[in-house]
């Protein structure tokens, strides 16, 4: 473990220099200077921060004579903050700048095809400054050698992904921007909860876990066809991940009163985990699978068991993405059903206002 500062101590002279590059007045503070991480992380998160941090010099921070004009201090200011809370890491990246256009970024990802007209409509506008992340978005008119220099910001979530970690963003425009990154305090070792689901047993990083429960029926509520579960838990409703679905294996339990529910959460998102039941906790060691298998939705890495044997750890943020990806599957899949039933009804009308129109005629 290594303290925070080794990673600060690039930054300042980064600041300097391109702040007089652009004529621009900036004040770097940094804050946890003491909180330490991971060795084997600083590798991973120096560029993504590097990155982060050009980026609201460029794009964020305005120039002296607009921030006055605006009512601002003409000198602009970056925040960089770590600490750790709740087993994680969590780093704070915070500028007074200019803030996200929300509607350019989701204009952008529309463009190129991540979104459609429908997702972009119902999008609140953080939402759509969270498609910053994605592939080819960029707010940018042009490529320059100070920010992204090419390289969008879905680089920088990938990076983070990779060290276990999640991102988010939070910006109002006129005001700034804050980007928050959560990740484990070591890559090496782990504390997780060993659960079952059918013959098979999974690592669920304790990190994640907010609490497990046996549900009732009455707890458990379908909404649309009844396919999507949802668990009512303290007048919130939580999505329902069923694992042995998702990574389509035999389960003991097919009702969820009979099995048991495990809430996790992965920044501000919740799911409910349903598995046939939980054992016991336990440090791990933690061994990274992308050197050696492809990438497998929901599994972040794996580990050697005390009797040899490989056990798998769950990813939390991916059994999301894909609860999400399901989500929007299924309403996909009700659409296109129901603009199938539209059309054969039109035709149908069409073949009988034909027919209407048509002499009878006899065969003699």
């Amino acid at each position: 473990m290594v303290p925070m500062e080794s990673i600060y101590s690039k930054f300042p002279k980064v600041v300097r220099d391109i702040s007089k590059k652009l004529k621009k007045k900036i004040e770097f503070k940094h804050e946890g200077d003491s909180v330490e991480i991971d060795k084997a992380m600083i590798e991973g998160l120096t560029d993504p921060l590097m990155h982060i941090i050009r980026n609201s010099l460029d794009h964020g921070i305005e120039m002296p004579e607009d921030r006055t004009a605006s009512g601002k201090s003409e000198t602009g200011t970056i925040l960089i903050s770590a600490e750790q809370a709740n087993g994680q890491m969590i780093i704070t990246i915070k500028d007074d700048g200019k803030g996200i256009n929300a509607e350019k970024v989701a204009a952008k990802a529309l463009s190129n095809g991540l979104i459609d007209d429908q997702q972009m409509a119902t999008m609140t506008d953080n939402e759509k400054a969270m498609l910053i992340f994605g592939a080819g978005v960029s707010t940018a008119d042009q490529i320059t050698d100070i920010s992204g220099r090419g390289v969008g910001m879905d680089v920088v979530k990938t990076n983070i992904t990779k060290l276990g970690g999640v991102i988010d963003l939070d910006t109002e425009l006129g005001v700034g921007t804050t980007i928050t990154i959560m990740l484990p305090l070591t890559l090496a070792i782990l504390d997780g909860l060993d659960i079952a689901v059918g013959d098979i047993k999974y690592i669920l990083p304790l990190s994640a876990i907010v609490e497990s429960l046996q549900p009732t029926s009455e707890m458990i509520k379908r909404i649309g066809d009844g396919s999507q579960d949802l668990l009512m838990l303290r007048e919130e409703f939580i999505p329902v991940v069923r694992i042995h679905q998702l990574f389509n294996i035999p389960s003991k339990h097919r009702k969820l009163e009979d099995g048991m529910l495990i809430v996790v959460k992965s920044g501000a998102a919740k799911v409910a985990i349903f598995i046939d039941e939980f054992l016991h906790q336990h440090q791990v060691v933690v061994k990274p699978l992308d050197k050696n298998f492809r990438s497998v939705e929901g599994i972040g890495a794996a580990t050697v068991r005390g009797d040899g044997s490989i056990g798998l750890i769950l990813d939390v943020m991916g059994i999301i993405e894909a609860q999400k990806k399901s989500e929007q599957h299924h309403s996909d899949t009700k659409e296109l059903e129901k603009h199938k039933a539209a059309s054969q009804g039109l035709r149908w009308q069409v073949s009988m206002n034909y027919m209407r129109r048509q002499k009878p005629y006899f065969i003699l």
